[in-house]
């Protein structure tokens, strides 16, 4: 893992990124907000993370051969006092205040964020940590090992809709908050503070939503409209006093403020101040449990998809994804109607003359990492009956059989848009666990990600790809084609196992595309939509 040299300063230009796949090196420039002196402030100098002193990486050569830099004791900080406009959970006033919110109802919703109130990992990471206090109080199951056994959500894990190396550098948008929530098995209903809204509407949603445990309402607001240090934040609504129009905030940045009380009016105000990333402003968003969400067993959408930054990298995917779109497009009529095989090999050909762009390092689909699978007692995994079902379809079939007769240049283009550990086809005539494929066991269990051949990524791509976005389903076009196919795959051959993995990760594309819509060409969906797959 890559360490951050971190100094107190604000505005950034000409940054790079440094990640453990590129390697590069980062230097960012950068100035004080108060007095614009390039050397750190000594007058306003404050603790890192949102802060008017933004926390920076500083490098000219990668970073782990650096060490980070000492501070003065002036410079050090334990915590910050809370400014008037705030009362203290723990103080006298708050205790009173918690009681008697306690006996009005609304504090339902306080019980279950405070078993999984955390303090956030990184300075930054105030939204990733607020969402992992929602996702393990609503009980969700991440389907990805977190340590040891265990499946549980940390911070680390929420990478679908932008890297974990980006948001330490400069943490997240409400659009992207959004999006992560998506894509970790949560609806959204979002309401950004603008003109359009009111603080009738906002009390009503937390007079609401703290009288509920199944549901929680996260808010999105600038720390200087309450007098505290720094800017952006994100935090649980954890309960309400509706005599003193009081709510509570559990603030996971708890190196630097308690748990407080501050006024709903206040609260609302902060939430209408513009982000300076965006130009809009910020607001509410209640989040709950997604009708029948499933965890991914096996695949995954790579990290590179999921990146929001202006890298090669991510360009490269964008100009496949906006040339993906187009081709679905394209009419796609023939004398004798169309057939299964004819439709896919009009696909691969048009994915072949665009896949030059990407590379191993920026694929679109992938599997998990460190996928196991209990072998005890000989019962089979559900990992392999999974990829059973998927290599019963006539869709798989067909790709295999046009996979197996590409040259192998032809097959090294398509490995470049997934991820593909082992073998390129299967043998229809050997099961999976027979042909060449053989998992890797030990005493823990057994690692089944070389199981997965190209076919089996890309039956998994063309399943799971939202077609009923705005270029898809119309009659006459490959997308058309190809969503009807779909339909026929998912619902005629009845595995639970395809169907369940498959409808999450097209609910996760269904969302991305949305997120990367503004780079791509065609506007897809606004981005506060909620999500029907």
């Amino acid at each position: 893992m890559y360490r951050q040299i971190v100094r107190h300063f604000t505005v950034v230009t000409n940054v790079r990124l440094l990640t453990p796949k590129s390697g590069f090196s980062a230097k960012l420039m950068a100035t004080c907000a108060n007095c614009h002196s390039k050397t750190a402030c000594q007058s306003h100098v404050h603790c890192m993370g949102e802060e008017n002193h933004k926390t920076m990486a500083l490098a000219n050569e990668p970073v782990q051969s650096l060490s980070p830099k000492k501070l003065s004791a002036a410079e050090q900080f334990y915590r910050r006092p809370l400014p008037e406009t705030c009362i203290s959970f723990a103080s006298e006033e708050g205790k009173k205040i918690f009681m008697e919110a306690l006996s009005s109802g609304y504090m339902n919703c306080y019980f279950r964020l405070a078993s999984q109130f955390r303090t956030q990992d990184e300075p930054a990471y105030c939204g990733l940590a607020t969402l992992v206090m929602a996702l393990n109080a609503l009980e969700i199951d991440p389907g990805r090992v977190w340590k040891g056994p265990w499946k549980w959500y940390h911070e680390d894990m929420l990478d679908c809709c932008i890297s974990t190396e980006l948001v330490r550098v400069q943490g997240i948008t409400f659009d992207q908050f959004i999006c992560l929530a998506n894509c970790n098995s949560l609806d959204t209903d979002c309401v950004r503070c603008d003109d359009s809204t009111n603080e009738k509407a906002f009390r009503d949603a937390v007079q609401t939503m703290t009288q509920r445990e199944d549901a929680f309402l996260i808010v999105s607001y600038s720390r200087r409209v309450l007098s505290q240090t720094g800017d952006g934040h994100f935090a649980p609504v954890s309960g309400y006093h509706p005599g003193r129009d009081l709510v509570l905030i559990l603030d996971t940045a708890r190196f630097k403020y308690p748990p407080h009380w501050v006024p709903l009016t206040l609260l609302f105000q902060s939430m209408q101040a513009l982000d300076k990333e965006t130009g809009l402003q910020r607001g509410y968003i209640r989040v709950w449990p997604a009708k029948d969400a499933k965890s991914l067993l096996l695949f995954r959408v790579s990290e590179g998809l999921s990146v929001n930054s202006s890298s090669d990298a991510v360009q490269n995917i964008q100009y496949f994804l906006s040339m993906w779109i187009q081709l679905l497009t394209q009419s796609f009529q023939q004398p004798e109607g169309f057939t299964l095989d004819s439709a896919l090999t009009k696909a691969i050909e048009g994915m072949l003359k665009f896949a030059c762009t990407l590379s191993q390092e920026n694929l679109i689909l992938t599997t998990q990492q460190h996928i196991t699978c209990n072998k005890s007692g000989r019962v089979q995994c559900i990992i392999e009956n999974l990829l059973a079902e998927l290599e019963k379809t006539p869709l798989f079939t067909s790709l295999n059989n046009i996979v197996s007769m590409l040259s192998k240049s032809d097959v090294q283009k398509l490995e470049n848009i997934f991820g593909v550990w082992h073998s390129t086809v299967v043998d229809p005539q050997k099961p999976s666990v027979d042909n060449g494929r053989m998992t890797v066991c030990s005493l823990e269990g057994c690692d089944l990600t070389n199981l997965v051949c190209l076919s089996h990524l890309m039956a998994i791509f063309l399943l799971s790809w939202p077609y009923t976005l705005q270029h898809g389903k119309v009659a006459g076009n490959l997308g058309g084609v190809l969503h009807s196919l779909v339909q026929q795959t998912l619902f005629s051959f009845h595995g639970k196992y395809l169907f369940d993995e498959v409808s999450t990760l097209r609910r996760q594309m269904t969302k991305l595309m949305g997120f990367h819509a503004p780079s791509l060409s065609g506007s897809v969906k606004v981005i506060c939509d909620r999500i029907k797959v």
